[in-house]
């Protein structure tokens, strides 16, 4: 391919595999041609740019004009190159003029040159899913299970996304799980392509225009979102609540399909398009889209499964696109198999439960008197006034609020014993669940650090996703809490550990906080979930009303001001304390940090927020910065260079920056020096 200028990793730099083993050096790039040849090297650079890669061969299928006028077909039209990602030259040779049409690719890698066909794929780096219905790259982004690490917008609409692995996967049937595991547990992917999750799937590349019928103008795939950061292990993806599958079955009913070898004749009762689809006269240019809908229309004029692969395997359609009988048996499987699956019915009769003697008295035993009750110790408070240890809390705002920001805040308080905000803490351990948002909670914590001049310290234990409350990782992580033994445990958000769970729901939401508490009674900490409030109600939280029913604690964070920083105030609340008193609503402010010594790929400083109490003497300064950063706007303020500490901080006060006084020395330092360095200067001429 073309000469790659777009910034993506080459061959001889640092893959996203290695990046992952040192996170100092995870990046986010979105500085990449969004189309054509530079789009395309960056995509397969990133889900090819592994160890592993070296030697395999990668698959191009160039259709193009030529699978419409006949003389190509997705067999015929497949090109191979070997892969050498260890080579000074570009590790991916393949011949596509950047005006062609309708250029396909395959994720995965194979070990041969022959064919496509699945026993010959060597395995994957990346795992994918193919949205078939329209959608918004927004919606992608935040409802997903995990934040995709890049996104193609592949026609006006709809996207496939890509999640890159910590690991090279071999085992077929793990990729397709994994796929398929990722397309149920997304909002509306129940009708996603059928072959979306499919090991041996073909995807438009970013790169040429997609000629399918419909569109006006012709439309350029393109990369909409790359963060070649977001790096997982397999185990998150087949953790998510799904039933096991085999290589080739939905999580359908199962439609047995057998053909004789005959090729029937074509139904009268097939009309419209489908029929020009199977007879050849029209297509439009999507194998999946022709086949589906001619499959859909036989199965409607209840034509047997076999007759059908008799009939499409025989058909222009078929030759067009190179199908072989196995792919339409599959085909044939998937569809019936969907449009027959309805999921419903009574749950069968169950026989009650007749309880022993020891179950009886040992529940009896358990009963307590009022005056049994009256003796217990008081809850142990966790932040006085607003969580206490072994409840459920939640905290919630709108998208935006920066209750994040405040959660994470209160968080490292814990962690380090401190007060927060002038409320007593009784610290310890903290399980901090980053299931959103993961990419920016490091430089969060390096401004809090700067802000506050002190590490965090070791006993913030982070994990940078989510764990689902209705898969088997559940229960390791409640072990791995065990271990810890944390005071507070924090869930950001809900919706991201309850994947697959409707939360308007009360009885699936019921059964996700009977999770929250196990976890809680494992460890007799406080659970703080983090969740969106309503679409239309901003101040109540989004969902079943049975989950604020069962939290002890509910907060709200809301955001008011203008758009600026400076302009913003987070008002933080109480919305339901069940045995505590409901303290007053107080304000916080948003403080900008320039991180000290960071700068991104054009050198510019990089920037976070912490979030400070409205009375603090510190929240008038709108910046935390940097000694070069002070150093350079005292210059432009015209502060004299021998200026006293005092002179010095005063001004920098003006300018709205705040740094500590240990830096505020060494800027009067650095600038006194340079004072006495241009008088001996002058001296001396």
């Amino acid at each position: 391919m073309s000469e790659n200028n777009s910034g993506a990793p080459s061959g001889t730099e640092e893959t996203p595999y290695e990046r992952a083993a040192n996170p100092e050096s995870i990046i986010t790039s979105h500085k990449l041609y969004e189309t054509g040849n530079s789009a395309a090297d960056a995509l397969l650079h990133l889900l090819w740019g592994g160890p592993e890669s070296e030697g395999a061969y990668g698959a191009i299928i160039l259709p193009g004009k030529r699978l419409k006028d006949g003389t190509l077909n997705f067999a015929t039209g497949t090109q191979f190159a070997q892969i050498t990602p260890s080579d000074d030259s570009d590790p991916l040779s393949f011949d596509i003029p950047d005006d062609d049409t309708d250029v396909y690719f395959c994720p995965a890698l194979f070990s041969t040159d022959e064919n496509r066909r699945r026993g010959n794929i060597k395995g994957s780096y990346a795992l994918w899913i193919d949205y078939d219905q329209p959608t918004t790259l927004d919606a992608i982004l935040n409802e997903t299970p995990m934040q995709p690490t890049a996104v193609v917008e592949s026609s006006p609409g709809k996207f496939h996304a890509y999640w890159v692995l910590h690991e090279f996967v071999s085992d077929i049937e793990l990729i397709q799980r994994a796929n398929y595991a990722i397309m149920i547990n997304t909002p509306g992917c129940a009708d996603a392509d059928e072959s979306g999750w499919d090991a041996a799937q073909v995807l438009r590349l970013p790169l040429g225009v997609n000629s399918k019928s419909g569109y006006t103008d012709a439309h350029r795939p393109a990369i909409r979102f790359m963060d070649d950061g977001a790096v997982y292990p397999l185990q998150a993806f087949l953790s998510l609540p799904h039933e096991p599958v085999g290589p080739w079955q939905l999580n359908v009913s199962h439609v047995e399909v057998e053909w004789d070898g005959e090729i029937p004749e074509v139904p009268a009762g097939l009309t419209g398009r489908a029929r020009d689809y199977l007879t050849g006269e029209s297509s439009s240019g999507d194998r999946s889209n022709d086949c589906y809908a001619v499959i859909r229309a036989l199965g409607e004029l209840g034509t047997d499964p076999g007759d059908i692969v008799g009939l499409l395997y025989g058909s222009p359609l078929a030759a067009r696109y190179g199908s072989s009988e196995g792919r339409i048996v599959r085909d044939v499987e998937r569809v019936l198999g969907k449009a027959e699956h309805d999921g419903s019915g009574p749950e069968p009769a169950t026989s009650p439960h007749t309880p022993t003697d020891d179950e009886v008295e040992a529940l009896l035993a358990e009963l307590k008197t009022m005056a049994d009750l009256g003796n217990q110790p008081p809850t142990a408070y966790v932040v006085k006034g607003y969580l206490y240890r072994d409840t459920l809390s939640r905290a919630f705002g709108a998208s935006g609020s920066m209750k994040s920001f405040l959660v994470l805040d209160i968080a490292i308080h814990v962690a380090n014993n401190m007060p927060w905000n002038g409320h007593r803490v009784n610290g310890g351990p903290v399980v901090y669940i980053v299931a959103e948002g993961s990419a920016g909670v490091g430089k969060r914590g390096l401004a809090w650090e700067q802000y506050h001049e002190r590490e965090i310290g070791p006993n913030l234990h982070i994990l940078p996703r989510p764990v689902q409350t209705k898969g088997d990782e559940w229960d390791v992580l409640i072990k791995v809490c065990e271990r810890i033994q944390p005071v507070l445990i924090v869930l950001d958000t809900q919706a991201r550990i309850s994947v697959g769970i409707d939360e308007n729901d009360n009885t699936q939401m019921g059964e996700m906080v009977a999770q929250v508490d196990r976890l809680k009674a494992a460890t007799g900490a406080c659970a703080l979930l983090v969740h969106h409030s309503g679409n239309k109600n901003t101040d109540r939280s989004r969902g079943a009303s049975s989950v604020k029913g069962a939290v002890d604690t509910e907060l709200s964070v809301e955001r008011s001001g203008g758009k600026a920083l400076n302009e913003t105030v987070i008002t933080f609340g109480v919305a339901k304390q069940k045995d505590a008193e409901e303290l007053p609503d107080f304000k916080l402010k948003p403080v900008h940090v320039v991180l000290d010594g960071r700068f991104d790929d054009d050198g510019d400083p990089i920037t976070s927020v912490v979030l400070v109490a409205e009375a603090s003497e510190f929240t008038t300064a709108n910046v935390i910065g940097t000694k070069e950063h002070a150093i350079k706007a005292l210059d432009e303020e015209g502060v004299p260079d021998n200026a006293s500490n005092r002179a010095v901080k005063e001004a920098l006060k003006k300018l709205g920056l705040r740094l500590g006084n240990e830096k505020i020395a060494e800027v009067v330092r650095i600038r006194q020096g340079r004072h006495e360095s241009n008088v001996n200067d002058n001296e001396t001429e």
